[in-house]
């Protein structure tokens, strides 16, 4: 069955108008949602009174002494950690990937 410019633009517009109204057409629009999970932090739950079902968590940060030795390793860390972080990011490409941001790199 061959369909007219005019029957594919009102197809098109009925994908629009769907779309627009957040609506899917079943026949068109298909999702999977079966390797979907949702995550609720424990701060939003509520009771069945609509209280929250946890105490609000008030963090404090509290004044510490390093040494000398803890100072000039913390010091060192911070320095290196974007190194560190490339490194990190470098191993987890495939090395196409990899080969490829290089290539980029020196021309």
């Amino acid at each position: 069955m061959d369909v007219t410019e005019e029957q594919e633009q009102s197809m098109k517009l009925e994908d629009f108008q769907a779309k627009a109204a957040g609506r899917f057409r079943d026949d068109v629009h298909v999702a999977d949602v079966s390797d979907l999970m949702q995550r609720t932090v424990k701060e939003s739950l509520l009771k069945f009174d609509g209280k929250p079902l946890f105490p609000e968590r008030i963090a404090h940060t509290f004044p510490y002494r390093a040494s000398d030795a803890e100072g000039l390793l913390y010091n060192a860390l911070v320095k290196s950690w974007p190194e560190i972080a490339r490194l990190a990011r470098e191993e987890r490409k495939p090395e196409a990937e990899q080969t490829t941001l290089f290539a980029s790199v020196e021309s």
